[in-house]
């Protein structure tokens, strides 16, 4: 039989599930996101991001009785607007800066009158938003925006950690 393999990168609990081809729940991991926060700073550093995942993968596979080998495809969902910098050498300059982040507070956006009617956005974006983080970056920490060569979200990260590829 196939398998199948879903994964949650949520903020608060990250989570894998294995089904079966009809669908059937088989294995579930859920694991607690143990970031880095002050209140206005809010990272997860990659060693506990990978850490996470693989006590998720551990929980469900070990739930599901089978070898990993029998998963066939992997989907996965993940946070809007949270994201790792990582230089020329594909190496991250800064943890992964979660979605809650509020560092960018204050910094302004230079941003289209009719905005929400161009891309269909109910808010105007607001420190939370990655655009504004890069900001601050580009503001506050330009020694590290120097030196950033590609920008991934949660879910580029995964992949492009795991592929090799964007």
């Amino acid at each position: 039989m196939n398998y199948f393999l879903g994964i949650d990168l949520g903020t608060s609990y990250f989570k894998a599930g294995i089904f079966e081809e009809t669908g059937r729940l088989k294995g579930l991991g859920r694991q607690y996101v143990h970031k880095v926060s002050d209140g206005i700073i809010c990272e997860l550093p990659t060693d506990i991001f990978w850490k996470t995942i693989r006590l998720c993968l551990d929980e469900a596979l070990q739930m599901a009785t089978i070898p990993p080998d029998a998963i066939r495809s992997i989907s996965y969902s993940s946070q809007a607007n949270s994201f790792i910098l990582l230089d020329a050498h594909d190496e991250p300059l800064t943890s992964l800066i979660l979605w809650p982040d509020k560092r960018a507070s204050g910094i302004e956006l230079p941003l289209a009158d009719d905005l929400m009617n161009r891309t269909g956005l109910g808010a105007l974006p607001n420190a939370e938003y990655a655009i504004a983080k890069f900001k601050w970056f580009q503001k506050k920490r330009p020694d590290v925006w120097e030196k950033v060569a590609c920008i991934l979200s949660i879910s580029d990260y995964l992949t492009f950690s795991l592929t090799g590829h964007v």
